[in-house]
């Protein structure tokens, strides 16, 4: 896998794994598998076109999505939980299939969310509560070295505004319409039409995708969790987790600090990479 293919934004996870031999992929949200979870995933599979089927306590709540593919809701027991109505205390487990797989934080995280912004069925977990934000030491800066070459490949501009930004030849597009400038450690997510800007990731040390030498918004490769704070605030959200033997850094402490629009990442305590996205609306 490169980059960030399997996890473009993280939206209430507590956990994400992707099987490198096939595509299909299972997040485990810190909400509880209860009614009023399907009732709220349900709801919002009418906005998103997915067809339903279920819940029920032998295929759990399977959807089927015009745009994303497939998705099954079950309970985190492992690959072959089941909803069983009298084990609502269980967490939710999603497992998405095809092209779903590759976007799975994003989708889920949008499918258990309540929209007025108060979810009753949350539940506090360790790994995806935000912490206290440690005291700053720097104000916020008023931008960084890199800002105005990295303007052009921000969400929402095309695949030739960013290769001129960076004077450089305008990348392949790969598969799952991704794109990259490794000389730069520049990632890049496109919408459907292969040419539109869908996510930015900034890669700051990576053995595949390179590394960005400058900033963005006074934040580079020496920049600590407490600069990230002092720059964007405290996040909306936090996890921890160890790096899988199909990461890149098998093995990696990996700290996600996450904002609207936005997503830190830290491996062994040094920043990896920053992901920058279109802001809930």
């Amino acid at each position: 896998m490169r980059g960030l293919r399997e996890f473009i934004v993280g939206a209430s996870i507590a956990a994400s794994t992707v099987a490198c031999g096939g595509a299909e992929s299972y997040v485990r949200t810190p909400v509880r598998a209860d009614a009023s979870t399907w009732n709220t995933i349900l709801a919002n599979a009418r906005l998103m076109n997915c067809a339903a089927r279920g819940p029920d306590p032998v295929n759990g709540l399977v959807l089927e999505c015009e745009d994303s593919g497939k998705i099954v809701f079950g309970h985190d027991q492992g690959p072959d939980a089941r909803i069983v109505d009298d084990e609502a205390h269980y967490l939710l487990e999603g497992r998405c299939f095809g092209a779903a797989a590759q976007f799975c934080g994003a989708l889920v995280g949008q499918l258990v969310s309540a929209k007025d912004g108060n979810d009753p069925t949350a539940t506090p977990t360790a790994t995806a509560t935000a912490t206290a934000a440690p005291t700053a030491t720097a104000a916020p800066t008023a931008g960084g070295a890199g800002d105005a070459e990295l303007a052009g490949c921000l969400p929402g501009r095309v695949l030739t505004d960013c290769a001129k930004s960076f004077k450089a030849k305008v990348p392949k597009v790969e598969d799952m319409n991704f794109a990259f400038l490794p000389q730069f450690g520049i990632e890049l997510g496109l919408e459907e039409d292969r040419k539109t800007i869908r996510a930015l990731f900034i890669h700051f040390f990576s053995k595949k995708e390179g590394a960005y030498k400058k900033t963005y918004r006074g934040i580079g490769a020496k920049s600590t969790e407490t600069d990230i704070y002092a720059e964007f605030g405290r996040p909306t959200e936090v996890d921890d987790s160890v790096v899988s033997q199909y990461g890149e850094y098998p093995g990696a402490a990996e700290h996600n600090m996450y904002y609207d629009g936005l997503r830190v990442q830290f491996l062994d305590d040094k920043l990896a990479l920053i992901g920058i996205f279109p802001p809930d609306k």
